[in-house]
This record gives C-alpha cells, sequence and structure tokens, in this order.
C-alpha cells in the first residue's frame, strides 16, 4: 500500500491509497458546526465515482463497493473487485438509492451482500421507504424485499 498524505491551509488533509492497480482517494475536511463542535466530513472517491459502502471477504479475494456517479442524474451501482484490484462485475441499480448511512455487508456462507435501498423519489418527490437489498456476490443479481428498515447487518454466528 502506497499512501500519501498533505494538508492544505491547516483545515483539510487528502490522502491517496494505490492498491494493487485501484486507485482510491479520500478527503476529510474538519469543520465547527453551529454549535461551536468541530466536524470531520469525509468522502471517498473511486475514479469519478463516490464511495458509499464497501465490503470483502476475509481472505481479500473478492472487494465490493457501492459507487455514486453523477449529480443531477446520480447513479448508483455495485462494482466486484478481484485481489489484483481488477473489476470483474459490475451493476447499474436503476431506480434505487442507498439510504443515508448504510453500509454493505458480506456474509460468506450465502455468498450474499446485504445493505439498505430505496426507490428513487417519484416525479413530485415522495419517497417510499427503505428496504432490505441482498445481491449475489458474484453475478450482483439484486433482490429487495421485507418491511421498511433504516439499517441491516448480519448477525454475528456465536
Amino acid at each position: 500500500v502506497h499512501r500519501t498524505a498533505h494538508a492544505r491551509h491547516g483545515a483539510h488533509a487528502d490522502d491517496h491509497v494505490r492498491l494493487s492497480g485501484l486507485y482510491a482517494e479520500w478527503t476529510s475536511t474538519t469543520v465547527v458546526d453551529a454549535a461551536g463542535s468541530r466536524v470531520m466530513r469525509m468522502r471517498l472517491w473511486l475514479g469519478d465515482d463516490a464511495v458509499l459502502a464497501t465490503a470483502c471477504s476475509r481472505g481479500g479475494q473478492r472487494v465490493w463497493a457501492l459507487l455514486l456517479n453523477g449529480i443531477r442524474q446520480p447513479q448508483l451501482s455495485v462494482v466486484a473487485f478481484n485481489n489484483r484490484g481488477q473489476q470483474v462485475a459490475r451493476r447499474v441499480l436503476s431506480g434505487w438509492e442507498a439510504e443515508p448511512g448504510t453500509g454493505l455487508h458480506w456474509d460468506p456462507t450465502t455468498g450474499q451482500l446485504l445493505t439498505v435501498l430505496r426507490p428513487k423519489a417519484d416525479r413530485i418527490g415522495r419517497r417510499q421507504p427503505a428496504r432490505t437489498a441482498l445481491m449475489d456476490g458474484n453475478r450482483l443479481e439484486l433482490r429487495v424485499s421485507g418491511p421498511p428498515v433504516s439499517q441491516a447487518q448480519w448477525l454475528a454466528a456465536g
């Protein structure tokens, strides 16, 4: 792992990480909110895509990323990389948006990824509730079901 960091005006720090051909950049900014508290905001980018969440297999043989591309017409997708940082699968999740703060979780027993998605708002801005989303770890096929939720995680064995 090659890592460099530099500060800008004492308030910003940028890190760049190269993992076997996979390039990621994140920016962290410390600001003072209205209550006088220091808040750190972080953004992680993979090329032009904002990284919303990641998961990896225990041995690091596969890494998945939930990505958002675009500003006016944001497009959500999930991407799978092998242990050399090469993209092996990508699925655009048309019509869906990630629930804020959700993660991406891998279950090696079932070979599935877990996250929380909501349908995009309709033309007049009405939002539907978020639901649990499962994806096959190889084909990245999406299945959304269950009652409304705000967060979801796999339960640890044991």
